[in-house]
């Protein structure tokens, strides 16, 4: 016969984070115990649940244990809650480097191998997330994606397919519309929506429900299915076509189109090597926004100007960094673009 040890765990709640699509309240606490501070996600137990279910996510946090996948430190509980704890990263999320500056090229392929790793680990388990998106990837201490909140994963049964749960709308798979089953190909859709989303930052992203008039999850989800959302020829202009392919090919609305498996993506994005460090800024003033390169002493620049009629015009320079001559690149000079976009695809294709 088993005995069980009833133990006291305590901890200080800090700050509460992680706001976008959640389903549970996270905060960072200090943990007297260990005098350290923790993450730990606070779930509610549902009416009628079953005992043997307050722990499914902390114990599949535990079975897949993988250097790109966040380690758990303990679970607990008390007559309303479960509590699962985790690491704490001083430098967030993917979401929390998004939103304070767009990610070159080069950054975004390493990021996605990296977490990666950890998603083609998972479904080895015969374990889908179906919850990948830039608040679920972490940057941890080493600088290292790693992948987190394993609350709507489930195991695949034999036909390869899961029913799912309500999932987070704006990363919802097009073939889970209409059905509740999804599968390791609903993973990766999400995993082409987050690198879209790395691709071209939150703003961009967020807009595009205000352009299409998308105000309820019924409209969000018949735009999703009709591959509306999000809108696949918009890419920032310092992603190289190479890289968006991979992007849309994992996007695509037919999960028979998109990669076979994780690591067939891993590979077409290992692969990849030119033009990948343009740096996009958005910038004050009638200079709405720019492109950076640095190869050895040389500088390149592109800007994007909107004049008083609304039209984007380019320009585009060298400049030496030992000397400080700047010189104009002449094809990189344009004018009367219609729209931003439109300027963006220009510069692109002279890259």
């Amino acid at each position: 016969m088993i005995t069980y040890t009833d133990t006291i765990l305590k901890f200080k709640p800090l700050r509460e984070i992680g706001a976008e699509g959640r389903n549970s309240q996270v905060v960072i606490a200090h943990d007297p115990q260990l005098n350290a501070e923790l993450v730990i996600k606070k779930i509610t137990k549902k009416e009628n649940m079953e005992e043997v279910k307050f722990f499914e996510e902390s114990q599949m946090l535990y079975a897949t244990q993988h250097p790109n996948i966040m380690p758990i430190r303990y679970a607990t509980q008390d007559e309303d809650f479960i509590y699962i704890a985790m690491e704490h990263y001083e430098k967030g999320s993917l979401n929390t480097l998004m939103n304070e500056r767009h990610i070159t090229a080069r950054e975004l392929i390493k990021f996605s191998l990296e977490f990666l790793s950890g998603v083609q680990f998972m479904h080895s388990k015969g374990l889908v997330h179906l919850d990948i998106k830039p608040t679920n990837i972490l940057i941890n201490n080493s600088n290292k994606a790693v992948v987190t909140d394993f609350g709507t994963s489930k195991y695949l049964n034999e036909l390869g397919l899961v029913e799912i749960d309500p999932l987070y709308p704006l990363h919802f798979p097009p073939e889970a519309v209409n059905t509740d089953r999804a599968s390791h190909l609903s993973d990766i859709y999400q995993i082409g929506l987050t690198m879209y989303r790395m691709a071209n930052g939150n703003a961009l992203f967020v807009r595009q429900l205000k352009d299409l008039n998308i105000t309820s999850n019924e409209e969000l989800a018949a735009s999703i299915k009709a591959g509306i959302f999000p809108k696949r020829e918009m890419f920032l202009p310092h992603i190289p076509l190479s890289l968006r392919k991979i992007i849309l090919k994992a996007l695509s609305l037919k999960p028979e189109d998109r990669y076979e498996d994780v690591m067939s993506l891993m590979n077409e994005l290992a692969s990849l090597d030119k033009n990948l460090d343009w740096s996009y800024n958005t910038i004050n003033g009638n200079i709405r926004s720019n492109l950076t390169s640095t190869t050895g002493n040389m500088q390149h620049e592109v800007f994007f100007f909107q004049d008083d009629q609304g039209s984007w015009y380019t320009e585009g320079y060298k400049t030496n960094l030992e000397t400080g001559r700047k010189t104009r690149v002449k094809d990189h000079f344009s004018n009367a673009h219609k729209t931003l976009s439109k300027a963006f695809e220009f510069i692109r294709k002279k890259l």
